[in-house]
């Protein structure tokens, strides 16, 4: 089971938003953001990656949602059964965390950024799980030689990129949100004048939609 860092809704929990780190990163990086979205009715994970060698820095040990094997275009870039693997773990994190706040399934964002984006990716368009909504920030689909599956068909999607982004190049994730806008999903994209990194600009833009996704019940 992965370790979790939570941020409790501070009213009755009737969304839960997970929020998936980046390479060499950890749950807590996002946290700081949580006050921001101003929603104290969700109730918000940030799961750790495992620690384990990834190749392309001389396999070193890290937080890390799955190996790297090069950084060049193509096939063999990503290790995708630990991609996988990752995808299964955050979806039993999130059925726990559902069972535990007694959180209706059908408000759960899942969002991620680079790595944490890829993982984010794979649970939409491969997993079993509806969701109300994902975010992916200067991320990519490392999947995308298996067309998605329709499971989450109807899910709209946030796709946040820097221009500057030396470590995943802006087209990567705008290749990604083509595809599921050619697959007919419902998609947003905004790039910003940054690197590999968030913005408050995005970060306000994120709050925006993720209030349309799951917004404050009222009895």
């Amino acid at each position: 089971m992965l370790e979790v860092l939570t941020v409790p809704a501070t009213e009755t929990p009737t969304a839960l938003v997970v929020w998936l780190h980046g390479l060499g990163a950890s749950g807590d990086d996002f946290v700081p953001v949580v006050p921001m979205m101003q929603m104290p009715w969700v109730h918000w994970a940030f799961p750790n990656a495992p620690v384990q060698p990834v190749t392309v820095n001389g396999g070193y040990r890290m937080p890390s949602w799955y190996d790297i094997m090069h950084m060049e275009p193509g096939p063999g870039r990503e290790n995708l059964d630990d991609l996988r693997a990752s995808a299964a773990a955050v979806d039993r994190v999130i059925q726990t965390s559902l069972s535990t706040h007694n959180i209706p399934a059908s408000r759960v964002v899942i969002a991620g950024f680079s790595q944490g984006g890829a993982v984010a990716m794979e649970l939409l368009t491969h997993g079993t799980r509806v969701f109300a909504g994902s975010a992916v920030l200067s991320s990519y689909w490392a999947t995308d030689n298996t067309p998605p599956t329709d499971v989450n068909a109807g899910t709209p999607t946030f796709f946040g990129h820097g221009r500057a982004d030396a470590m995943v190049p802006v087209d990567r994730g705008q290749a990604a949100h083509d595809a599921l806008r050619d697959a007919g999903r419902t998609v947003s994209w905004q790039d910003y004048p940054m690197g590999h990194e968030v913005c408050v600009q995005e970060l306000q833009s994120l709050a925006a939609v993720l209030r349309t996704w799951v917004p404050r019940e009222t009895s």
